[in-house]
């Protein structure tokens, strides 16, 4: 645990030591305590009197006061100037408020190397933050509480997580439609929610396990100011809950959407429970994608973690020995350009599915992303189900008729005769409908002069009788053609 000046200050001032003045970055992490001996080392705090350290701070240092009167803690180039005449009382506070700080660390380590649960743990914060808090998973599971109450705004909530163990969904529904909330940047695991007509306050974080069960920890703060320091000291309870064990029945989050894609009925619920969870409850549309390791040379595991370090969204999980990975359509941008600086060094192929909102249409979306990654281009590696949305269609009409059943009678005939004769007139009648029967959009696309492209329609003018006026018929031929080549060579 890193701790800084600002915390310093803080335990000084619940010890009625006030501090006269400040100057510089209060964050700024601390590593001991020394009296003053002529050098100030950064990162240590320095306790004298103010003439003898007032020449290691320059020009932040002005006016200088009474030299003798007043004593000054130092680290770097920030400083605190203390009321207080009696120097060893100050030194002793300084120490005392780092074995404070660290016999809250220790006590938490020494707990999860003994195998503490996290009740245990929750127990041990009780004396730190003096608020109700309780851990609970991403379906609203309460592991462990503490004993007292929330104040009455959370009351309710509050005896239901007693009584029945469970989180009500609609309790952080309301916190995460809170306008009135900040972000407080501790490794990117705290938040804080403020309720200014309830005098009411909440300390939010998450723990991303390994295992992916997903532990949502939350401290009320009754009448009681939220500042950087709880928040450390969240983020180190935080980390402690990542080093231990989860219980045994805890479930993995990602288990919902592996149910739905092997097209189990899951709880609507814990679904709303999910999305809450990913912070997806506002998001219209969904994307799947999937990760082929074309060269074998990565398992699914190892891909899904080097995927997992580096994709700053989304959430991903392995389904069937496959990557996968849900994201909301409108984070894709910013995620593409990310797998695009990973897919040459881990050598793989990213299929992308349709936008969808169904969730029950899970397993389709799957199989959209398969044909992105059949259909992929030799010269991309990020593969989208719309650019082959035609090879989709056709696979999935393949598993209910004998497309060949559906091919136009023109374009058979014309199959034929290329084969026997070596010919291409079924594709120039293809280019040929394809460019609204232009003639040099045709030509140029064939690479013929515009009399060749004339005498091989005339040829297959004489081989097929058909209207090419009619709208229906061109389209019958020209999506014939494209389920003919899917057929023929199908990636």
């Amino acid at each position: 645990m890193d701790i800084s000046v600002d915390m310093i200050k803080e335990r000084f001032i619940s010890q009625s030591c006030a501090v006269l003045r400040e100057s510089g970055k209060k964050y700024t992490p601390l590593a001991g305590v020394r009296l003053f001996d002529g050098a100030c080392l950064p990162n240590y705090l320095t306790i004298g009197r103010c003439g003898e350290l007032a020449g290691s701070l320059g020009a932040a240092f002005q006016p200088l006061p009474e030299e003798n009167k007043l004593v000054m803690c130092v680290a770097d180039d920030m400083f605190l100037i203390l009321d207080e005449l009696c120097l060893p009382k100050i030194l002793n506070l300084a120490i005392a408020a780092f074995d404070y700080y660290r016999n809250y660390e220790n006590q938490l380590m020494n707990a999860v190397y003994r195998g503490a649960d996290m009740q245990e743990l929750l127990d041990l914060t009780e004396p730190y933050f003096k608020n109700p808090a309780f851990i609970a998973n991403w379906h609203g599971e309460v592991f462990a509480f503490t004993k007292a109450y929330a104040n009455d705004y959370f009351r309710s909530a509050w005896s239901h997580i007693v009584k029945k163990r469970r989180l009500p969904l609609s309790s952080v529904q309301t916190l995460r439609n809170s306008p009135n909330y900040y972000t407080v940047t501790h490794k990117n695991t705290t938040a804080i929610f403020e309720f200014p007509d309830n005098d009411f306050k909440c300390i939010i974080g998450k723990v991303d396990s390994p295992l992916d069960y997903h532990l949502y920890l939350q401290i009320m703060q009754c009448k009681t100011p939220v500042t950087d320091t709880t928040c450390v000291l969240a983020t180190t309870l935080l980390s402690a809950l990542e080093s231990i064990n989860p219980p045994q029945e805890a479930t993995s989050l990602s288990e919902l959407f592996c149910d739905l894609l092997d097209k189990k009925t899951v709880d609507p619920e814990k679904l709303n429970w999910v999305l809450v969870t990913l912070g997806w409850e506002k998001c219209d549309h969904f994307l799947l994608l999937s990760f082929w390791n074309s060269e074998g040379s990565l398992t699914a595991e190892v891909l899904c973690g080097e995927l997992k370090t580096s994709l700053v969204r989304g959430q991903m999980f392995i389904w069937n020995e496959r990557p996968l990975m849900l994201i909301c359509e409108s984070d894709f941008a910013e995620v593409k350009v990310q797998i695009e600086q990973l897919v040459n060094e881990l050598s793989f192929i990213c299929g992308v599915s349709m936008p969808f909102s169904r969730w029950d249409m899970l397993s389709v979306q799957f199989k959209q992303t398969e044909t992105s990654i059949r259909y992929c281009d030799q010269n991309s590696r990020i593969s989208l189900c719309i650019d082959h949305i035609w090879e989709y269609l056709f696979d999935q009409l393949e598993d209910m008729v004998n497309i060949s059943q559906l091919f136009h009678p023109a374009v058979i005939t014309l199959a034929n005769y290329d084969r026997k004769k070596n010919a291409q007139l079924l594709l120039t009648l293809y280019v040929y409908l394809s460019n609204e029967r232009s003639l040099s959009l045709s030509a140029d696309k064939l690479f013929v002069h515009r009399n060749t492209l004339l005498y091989r329609l005339h040829q297959i003018n004489e081989l097929v009788d058909v209207d090419l006026t009619n709208d229906e018929v061109r389209a019958h031929i020209v999506l014939s053609y494209r389920m003919m080549k899917n057929a023929d060579d199908p990636a």
